[in-house]
Order: structure tokens, then C-alpha cells, then sequence
């Protein structure tokens, strides 16, 4: 298995911290957004990493080489349009090199140990983190009907209709059915969409489940205040769930 992360994103909300830095670099606890991702992908036994970059990915590749990660084997992958395109385009860029079962994240993505372990030894193999009932926030949200998500996006309202982070265990099957439509997608020049607008077209061919993160930490982190709050569930919680 193979990890994906996005970096190429701009992270703008984050307001001064991402005019000098992408936003994987943003602390949580005592390290690094970007950092704890390879920390956790190297324990797992993930050790096949692709980083999609922007801005800034000089800083991304530093962290990489430090030492305790030699053990990785992490690849970028620049998208040199991450200005006038969603991340839609930086997946379509990388597929050459996803050509193996997948761990999908976003780049600004905080997530618990456990629930990671849980997520990759789960026998069903096309996965996505899912929470409870959705709010109207800013988040994306999944439509799920009998345990299959059926759509994604940010403004979705009404029944089955749940908290989604974008953390994906995926099947080479359905990276692959996934990317066939992001190609559609990119040769009509939609390229400022999200990467679920591709995947919606093909929900059903993928069969990607919803496993639930009641009681873990699964948190994208897209401004100073998600920073905070993430920053103090984290203290709360990883006390509680190592060793």
C-alpha cells in the first residue's frame, strides 16, 4: 500500500502562517501536521509515500529528510497550476504513480493512531472516514445509504447525510475508477473542482464504505482556530490511546 497526501493547496484561511509556509506545516501538539502524518504512516508499515505540492515545497521536502525518516520513501509530485486549480488536478498529475492499494489524505488531515490501525485492518477495502450527522459548516459531508457512500460534497443537507474528513483506504480498483473520471473531468477542463465531484460520477462502480470516528479524532485543520481546538482534543485524547 501506498500513501497519497495532498499539499498543493494554498491554505489561505490560515491567514499570515501560509504566506511563509504551506499549511501541512502548521504545529499540532509538538510537531508538525506534515511530520506526524509520516510518523504515523512509518509505524503502520506504510512506509511508499506521494506528496502532491504548491507553495513552498522546498519546506515539505526538508522535513522529509529528517533522519527519523529515512526509513520512508516519499516522492513530490509538484502541481505547477496549484494557484488556478483545485487539488482534482494535482491527483490527475500523480496517477502515474498510484499504481497500488491507496491511502488518500489531505494534507492538513489530524487523525488518531487508532483509528488509523482500524481504518488498515478493516478487511473491506475502499474506506472513508465518516462522522456523525452533518452540520452546515464548511466541512465536506457524504449522502450514505446502507453503509455506501453515495455522494460528497460541502453543501449537502437533508437525510443520511453525515460528517465526512477526506481519509481514504482505496482499493487499487477504485483509485482506479476514481481517476477515470477525474480524466474526463480534466479533458473538459473542470479543473477547479474538487476531486469528489469526479468521484460522484462513480460512486457506485467504486463502493467506497463509511467507517465511523465516534470516539477517535479525525480533523482537518483549516484555520487558526482549528489549530486550537484540534491541538487541545489531541492532549485530551493521545494520552489516552498510546502504549
Amino acid at each position: 500500500m501506498k500513501a497519497l497526501i495532498f499539499n498543493s493547496g494554498r491554505g489561505t484561511r490560515m491567514g499570515a502562517f501560509t504566506r511563509r509556509h504551506p499549511k501541512a506545516l502548521a504545529v499540532i501538539g509538538d510537531e508538525t501536521i506534515f511530520a506526524r502524518q509520516l510518523r504515523q504512516l512509518g509505524d503502520a508499515g506504510i512506509t511508499d509515500v506521494v506528496v502532491t505540492t504548491g507553495p513552498f515545497a522546498d519546506q515539505l521536502e526538508a522535513t522529509a529528510r529528517q533522519p527519523q525518516f529515512d526509513g520512508l520513501d516519499v516522492t513530490f509530485v509538484p502541481n505547477p497550476h496549484y494557484a488556478t486549480t483545485n487539488y482534482i488536478t494535482s491527483f490527475w498529475i500523480a496517477r502515474a504513480l498510484l499504481n497500488d492499494d491507496v491511502l488518500l489524505l489531505h494534507g492538513d488531515i489530524v487523525f488518531t493512531e487508532r483509528y488509523l490501525r482500524n481504518m488498515l485492518a478493516d478487511p473491506r477495502p475502499d474506506l472513508v472516514a465518516v462522522g456523525g450527522a452533518a452540520d452546515s459548516g464548511k466541512d465536506f459531508k457524504a449522502r450514505i445509504e446502507g453503509g455506501v457512500v453515495r455522494e460528497i460534497s460541502v453543501t449537502l443537507t437533508g437525510q443520511n447525510v453525515h460528517a465526512l474528513q477526506p481519509m481514504y483506504k482505496l482499493s487499487r480498483r477504485a483509485i482506479g475508477v476514481w481517476l477515470e473520471s477525474v480524466g474526463r473531468f480534466v479533458a473538459q477542463g473542470l479543473v477547479d473542482v474538487y476531486a469528489e465531484d469526479a468521484l460522484n460520477d462513480v460512486a457506485d462502480a467504486a463502493g467506497i464504505n463509511a467507517l465511523p470516528y465516534a470516539g477517535e479524532l479525525v480533523a482537518e485543520v483549516d484555520d487558526p482556530a482549528d489549530q486550537a481546538s484540534v491541538t487541545a482534543a489531541l492532549g485530551a485524547l493521545e494520552p489516552l490511546r498510546r502504549g
